[in-house]
């Protein structure tokens, strides 16, 4: 029968002390590890890492600040805290996305106010969807101190009013009572889901997109080719 060796027991084999001052290692790895050289999954130094790099979560420089991370971070997280049956998989991308659609809905082709809408939860690319519910508490003024630097990084890295983010919130209003409808199994109004690579992708294309418009001084339209996110939830 095999033993099973205890943590303590393992911690006092030679090969778990660090090699440069005798010291035992720290991090406990199974590894030639020790406090001078640790893993760097123990380093909790403020920033978190990103695809193009690495970011400060409570003093986010505007430069660090990359629209790819934003389309994966959003695209990966799911809305409402996940709590949502798989099928029905709608990520902050997808969320996003249909904010942007309500407001072109609704007679809005300025492209930076749709960009703003397309942009409005980026802070949450990086520090992930906190539930409503626990966002207001009293005990977590820090996060919403830190979501706040994040935006105004986000919006200063983008060159957008961030003041404009009260003129589109109907907007997100309407789109959660949409999604709150549809996962709750009140109705139907989402048909659409996309998992998320597809919506990566839309949001993407959405955001080069506006940002084309935005540059040439164009009008903005959810009806051109360009936007694979179209009317109804569907693709296109």
């Amino acid at each position: 029968m095999t033993k099973t060796m205890r943590k303590e027991d393992l911690m006092s084999d030679e090969k778990f002390y660090c090699k440069r001052d005798g010291a035992k290692c720290r991090t406990f790895c199974g590894q030639d590890k020790c406090a001078a050289n640790p893993h760097p999954l123990t380093k909790y130094d403020g920033y978190i890492n990103t695809p193009s790099g690495k970011i400060s979560i409570e003093h986010p420089d505007p430069k660090d600040i990359n629209y790819l991370d934003i389309c994966c971070g959003l695209a990966n997280n799911c809305h409402f805290g996940g709590l949502v049956h798989p099928d029905k998989y709608f990520s902050i991308a997808s969320h996003s996305l249909l904010v942007a659609q309500l407001a072109n809905d609704d007679g809005i082709q300025d492209p930076e106010i749709l960009l703003v809408c397309l942009l409005h939860d980026a802070s949450e690319a990086y520090l992930g969807d906190m539930k409503k519910p626990m966002k207001v508490l009293d005990g977590f003024e820090k996060y919403r101190q830190m979501e706040h630097e994040m935006n105004l990084a986000v919006f200063d890295a983008f060159n957008l009013r961030i003041d404009f983010l009260p003129v589109i919130k109907k907007y997100d209003q309407l789109a959660q009572q949409m999604e709150y409808e549809t996962f709750y199994h009140i109705k139907n109004t989402i048909t659409q889901f996309d998992a998320p690579l597809d919506a990566y992708h839309h949001f993407l294309n959405c955001f080069l997109y506006l940002k084309h418009c935005r540059t040439n001084k164009y009008p903005a339209s959810f009806s051109n080719p360009l936007i694979k996110y179209q009317k109804g939830g569907s693709n296109g």
